[in-house]
């Protein structure tokens, strides 16, 4: 009998099971994972509890590692080595109001995380992203012609290699837009600034990006762990 149909006969089965196929999904199911600031519908989240498959990076650069050194909640986490990043795709159906959420380790001076959640139509990427400015400690967003610019000052502690930082970034891809970002517990609004772009046709997708950007010292990898992306962002 499908899914969902009457249930003819008085031998019709009560109940149906059907499995989950992953610990994230079974998460995400049950509510009990919450977004840093409890909005949006969550479409994908990721712990690296089965594997980073999901994830994929540039060639030509050090690959990321399936990681037991640190995580945030679970076992696992995602390791990204010096001058390396690591991105996902999620389709989906229509634009919408997006969000990204981060949870990151940062344990060194000589590093600027960069996160972006680009959105893709099919003719377009718009390359959202936010970056933490370690040297000047300014975080900037990603403007028109690929220019970082400055929108608040801000000091990333450096904390024990335990501690993951959680951040949110927030689109509007029907305006193609910037909507918020969320870091250290302050919400900065970013309602109006617009993005840059490549011609690229693809199919619709927003994709998550962390890339962990060296500006010298020595070789400090960072983790990241319970990635989450969203829709329905009010």
């Amino acid at each position: 009998m499908p899914h969902g149909g009457p249930d003819w006969g008085l031998a019709a089965p009560s109940s149906y099971v059907f499995p989950i196929v992953s610990w994230e999904e079974y998460f995400m199911r049950s509510g009990l994972v919450k977004t840093l600031d409890g909005k949006g519908d969550i479409i994908f989240y990721d712990s690296f509890e089965n594997g980073i498959s999901k994830w994929y990076q540039s060639a030509g650069i050090t690959a990321v590692e399936l990681s037991l050194d640190h995580a945030r909640g679970g076992n696992w986490s995602l390791k990204i080595p010096p001058g390396s990043e690591a991105a996902a795709t999620i389709p989906v159906d229509e634009p919408n109001r997006f969000g990204a959420e981060f949870n990151f380790i940062y344990n060194t001076n000589f590093y600027s995380p960069i996160f972006h959640l680009y959105y893709s139509d099919f003719a377009r990427e718009y390359h959202f992203g936010v970056l933490y400015d370690s040297v000047n400690n300014k975080l900037e967003y990603y403007a028109p012609f690929g220019v970082w610019t400055e929108f608040a000052d801000v000091t990333l502690e450096r904390l024990p290699m335990y501690y993951f930082h959680p951040c949110k970034l927030v689109i509007d891809a029907n305006k193609l837009e910037y909507v918020k970002f969320i870091f250290r517990g302050i919400e900065y609004d970013l309602t109006g600034k617009e993005t840059a772009f490549d011609i690229w046709p693809s199919r619709r997708a927003v994709q998550p990006h962390v890339w962990w950007n060296q500006l010298g010292g020595p070789a400090v990898p960072t983790y990241i762990d319970d990635i989450i992306v969203t829709t329905n962002e009010p």
